[in-house]
């Protein structure tokens, strides 16, 4: 265990993967009542280990630490039906799915989310639209976008009871602090005739600020997405 008292001085500092990271290596060092630090002065010396790599190893645990602890908010918060989606586990194919590592590689860096471009990700039933979307999602969230998920029914739903209730207004704020605006299975389900005119309004307005992702099924995939 690290001494109580350097352990109190990192806590303060909030250095929590740091400390987990000094903490794992004093338990592999420790065979008994060793001093850690002789241990480390002369594990130095005789090239065991390299300190400042084990300096950069426990920094790096920190900063992934931190990483984490923003992602996983806004992971949760983005209420997505797929919230453990990973681009790296990304099967591509592009005769079944028109799918390319080029076009992932690209479009994970979310630099069209900065730019408040929008993307469209077409094709029909069980290639994996939503799954993707929710990939894309996550990693947004990895790089501190706030994103929100929506079925399209469930969109085209909560629009309907804001305007009945006169609360449009309010729902469009609501949402225009989310970077990242999906909507999935649009074209499933039809739109109510009571919201067409607000919601290309919305569309229309959110894009200046925001950027949405839309999954959309179609007969065949044309072009597996759009921007």
């Amino acid at each position: 265990m690290l001494n109580p008292h350097l352990s109190t001085l990192l806590a303060q500092l909030k250095l929590h993967g740091f400390t987990q990271s000094l903490d794992s290596n004093i338990d592999a060092v420790y065979s008994g009542e060793i001093n850690f630090e002789e241990a480390m002065i002369d594990a130095v010396y005789s090239g065991e280990i390299n300190f400042e790599e084990a300096m950069i190893d426990a920094c790096k645990t920190e900063l992934l630490t931190r990483a984490r602890k923003l992602t996983e908010p806004l992971i949760r918060n983005a209420h997505l039906r797929y919230p453990h989606a990973c681009i790296d586990e990304i099967k591509f194919d592009i005769e079944r799915r028109g799918l390319s590592k080029q076009f992932v590689n690209r479009f994970s860096e979310c630099t069209w989310i900065n730019l408040h471009k929008n993307m469209s990700i077409q094709g029909p039933t069980g290639v994996g639209k939503t799954w993707l979307a929710c990939a894309f999602a996550t990693e947004a969230c990895k790089k501190g976008y706030k994103t929100i998920f929506y079925r399209a029914s469930e969109f085209f739903e909560a629009l309907e009871q804001a305007i009945d209730q006169s609360n449009e207004k309010l729902f469009i704020k609501k949402l225009i602090r989310y970077d990242l605006l999906i909507i999935d299975d649009f074209g499933l389900s039809n739109i109510p005739p009571k919201i067409e005119s607000h919601l290309l309004e919305f569309i229309d307005n959110y894009s200046i600020c925001g950027s949405l992702l839309i999954t959309m099924i179609l007969d065949k995939i044309m072009d597996s997405t759009s921007l």
